[in-house]
């Protein structure tokens, strides 16, 4: 996927939920660049880091077969404890199951240069079924699914 279309509509979403009062912020929308931290183009986390909104094949079986759903990643850069703590008290507390999941390392359709869409591959943020915070790792990433 090249970068043009790769952040276009995720771009779009946030400005054109900007405009309409949704969300506070004013976000540019500008297709074709990955957001940032910095450049206006999406919200960001807690941790500095930007949030990311589409349908993508990275998550198309969480709602049964070949069935794409909305999600909303929710930013790199959360410490793994919290990340479970999240999914515990909104979800079921399991990082691949359910609404709230830990992000996929390695993203198909949401990598960019900064692969926003997924976590640290040095990280271990979930083994298994469970999430891994012996590890104490500090670039999650959680997906909210729709």
């Amino acid at each position: 996927t090249d970068t043009a279309t790769l952040f276009k509509e995720n771009n779009g979403a946030w400005e054109q939920l900007s405009k309409a009062g949704f969300i506070q912020g004013s976000y540019a929308g500008t297709p074709g660049e990955a957001p940032t931290f910095s450049n206006n183009l999406a919200p960001v986390n807690a941790f500095n880091n930007p949030m990311l909104l589409g349908i993508t094949d990275d998550y198309q079986n969480a709602g049964g077969p070949a069935v794409k759903r909305l999600h909303l990643v929710i930013g790199r850069g959360i410490p793994v404890q919290i990340l479970r703590e999240l999914d515990v008290k909104v979800d079921d507390g399991v990082p691949d199951t359910g609404v709230l999941r830990a992000t996929l390392q390695t993203p198909t359709v949401f990598a960019g240069t900064n692969n926003w869409g997924g976590s640290d591959a040095s990280a271990t943020c979930a083994a298994a079924s469970i999430y891994d915070v012996a590890s104490n790792s500090p670039d999650c990433n959680g997906v909210f699914i729709f």
